[in-house]
């Protein structure tokens, strides 16, 4: 199955025309993103708890990608569940907290793709951007989703931020709602 076919399976909202909810449509850019990367791939998430689908993104993933090693952050004590059932390491944590992203960050390995799906709150994924750059493997890629969100608005700050990281290979808009940044 293709990741928007999986995407539509479970209800995530990265997939294109899902009935009844607002989806973003990444699921096509992803698919070709990880085909970049080993198949043991290391993919952290943060945001992990859909009030809609709680869960949806991680069953997508761990059926796309069986042999990657899964990392999931949010503040949603229930998204702990994942750990058993998707096979995740899952952190209970509030993403602009800098030292409980270190804290989890520091217990994983380098990262090759992180996806923030968190809040969209400027300043809390400016502050993981920030915090967890550093744990990016090189070649590795950061998106931030849904910028279109009512709280986000971020395109000035996240181009300042992107020109201001070290080892920046290249970023760039993949939608007015997806945020993408290469490291060296």
């Amino acid at each position: 199955m293709t990741l928007n076919e999986l995407a539509l399976k479970f209800g995530a909202d990265k997939a294109s025309n899902l009935v009844g909810r607002e989806t973003h449509g990444y699921a096509d850019f992803y698919e070709q993103l990880v085909k970049k990367y080993p198949s043991n791939i290391r993919l952290l998430e943060i945001g992990l708890w859909d009030p809609q689908l709680p869960g949806a993104s991680p069953r997508m993933w761990r059926e796309f990608l069986p042999e990657a090693q899964l990392f999931g952050m949010d503040i949603a004590p229930d998204s702990k569940s994942l750990e058993e059932e998707v096979n995740m390491k899952v952190f209970i944590l509030d993403q602009s907290n800098v030292v409980q992203l270190k804290e989890a960050a520091n217990k994983i390995p380098p990262l090759d793709v992180i996806i923030d799906d968190g809040s969209h709150i400027n300043q809390h994924f400016v502050t993981s951007l920030y915090t967890l750059w550093s744990y990016l493997a090189p070649g590795g890629t950061y998106c931030i989703e849904d910028l279109h969100a009512p709280q986000a608005r971020p395109t000035e700050i996240l181009n300042l931020v992107a020109q201001d990281l070290p080892d920046v290979e290249s970023y760039k808009f993949i939608s007015e709602k997806l945020f993408v940044l290469y490291k060296k």
